[in-house]
């Protein structure tokens, strides 16, 4: 894994490493967290959907009266050139984070707000997710509630994230493993930090309106998979009493595309969740779909492949299984632990992949 020091990041139109990146001390997105950003990551090293990014950072920009000193196409060029930079510096099986952010800037003498334009990467903590993939990545409901809808949009990606920091301070003082997930004034369950929430109950899927949360891209595409599946997918209010009866609840994030949340409540009494063909569907639409694996796979290689997987689910096991299946091809499993299979192992079981 690379250094964070040892990165290259773009800032205000030049390339400089990691520590020769500085913004005035007065910019408001330091001072006041008032700044824009979007956040995208790479699977083997290609970014996934950069394009759907920044189109949606643009229009975070849009909300926030930020004018962008570049276009879509520059911001875009560059930060395809930084990851040409930064991807060499990667180790195998890792990926990076891509951050693009914008700032109001700081006040010139003619009392103008000049943008700070910086696009940077970090890595990606796989080893410490690895246990969520197997036993899910549990969520404890926060007393913290989310900043209101008419007082700042939630569909804008902005800096200021204490609301959510609050709650995570709070749901590590009783899990550190925990993620917060936060209600709004009503008591409607909304998201947590980089995380929209699903929930299925006889088989049918459940998420909260748009209107009241980020719009993430993982969530989009789980989305049109599931209807594109004929599965019954609604937009809907949904509370506390709807999670603790749920069959079960799923994390989809561009970083965790799906993930399975056992729930935790204050007093740490767990409510597990089983596998159910609900992810398995999706994944394998996922799989079917992907730009390079999906060209080589046919639906017998996926069945197979499923198969495979129902192997080693163990009858009396609830296990979660999760399922990151990227552009790429590579196979994330979270099964007993988190296997790994790429395009030449699953040569090696399937014998269908040049």
């Amino acid at each position: 894994m690379p250094n964070i020091e040892d990165l290259y990041t773009f800032i205000n139109g030049e390339f400089v490493t990691d520590k020769d990146a500085v913004i005035p001390i007065h910019d408001k997105g330091f001072t006041s967290g008032d700044a824009v950003f979007d956040t995208a990551r790479t699977f083997s090293g290609k970014v996934y959907k950069l394009k759907e990014h920044v189109d949606r950072f643009f229009m975070s920009l849009n909300y926030m009266q930020i004018k962008s000193p570049y276009t879509k196409e520059e911001l875009i060029k560059y930060s395809q050139q930084l990851l040409d930079m930064n991807v060499p510096l990667l180790d195998k099986n890792e990926d990076y984070w891509i951050f693009l952010r914008i700032t109001r800037g700081a006040v010139n003498k003619q009392g103008e707000n000049v943008p700070n334009v910086i696009i940077h990467c970090t890595n990606i903590p796989f080893k410490q997710r690895a246990n969520f993939y197997d036993s899910g990545m549990p969520i404890i409901f926060s007393s913290v509630r989310r900043t209101a809808h008419d007082a700042l949009s939630p569909r804008a990606k902005v800096n200021q994230y204490i609301n959510f920091t609050m709650a995570d301070l709070e749901v590590h003082n009783i899990d550190k493993n925990a993620k917060a997930v936060l209600l709004d004034k009503n008591g409607n369950i909304t998201e947590g930090s980089g995380a929209n929430i699903f929930i299925v109950k006889n088989n049918e899927i459940f998420t909260p309106r748009e209107q009241f949360v980020l719009a993430g891209i993982g969530r989009s595409d789980a989305m049109g998979l599931a209807k594109g599946l004929g599965m019954t997918l609604t937009e809907k209010d949904l509370d506390t009493y709807d999670a603790f009866t749920a069959d079960e609840i799923l994390n989809g994030s561009s970083g965790s595309k799906i993930l399975g949340l056992p729930v935790l409540t204050s007093q740490k009494a767990q409510a597990l969740v089983q596998v159910s063909p609900i992810i398995i569907n999706v994944a394998c639409l996922l799989l079917q779909h992907s730009e390079i694996f999906g060209q080589l796979a046919s639906w017998h290689t996926v069945t197979k492949l499923l198969l495979l997987i129902m192997v080693f689910v163990r009858k009396n096991s609830l296990l979660l299984v999760s399922f990151d299946l990227i552009q790429s091809g590579f196979f994330f499993i979270g099964l007993n632990g988190l296997l790994t299979f790429s395009g030449c192992l699953i040569f090696i079981f399937f014998n269908y992949i040049k």
